[in-house]
């Protein structure tokens, strides 16, 4: 299991509700919203899926970029190995 974390940072602040809804519904975690800036938790089975779901996001209508903040290494259970970039 990988986990990792980040910012999506929205076109316009009018976006944001509906970028929050469509995170929501692809399995995210939404820890806070600030502004145009959304913070988010993924968790998925390896870092191929994450690497996946974040170029996903990318792709999106309203998304200006997308910032990972931290992830975890495949195969760690107790957040010891834990990446900060």
């Amino acid at each position: 299991m990988v986990i990792a974390g980040g910012v999506v940072e929205v076109t316009g602040i009018h976006f944001v509700n509906r970028i929050v809804e469509q995170l929501n519904g692809l399995g995210l975690e939404i820890d806070d919203v600030d502004g145009e800036h959304i913070r988010f938790q993924i968790e998925r089975d390896n870092m191929d899926a994450v690497k996946t779901e974040i170029d996903f996001l990318r792709r999106l209508d309203s998304i200006r970029n997308v910032y990972v903040t931290y992830y975890s290494l495949e195969g760690n259970q107790d957040g010891k190995n834990e990446q900060s970039i």
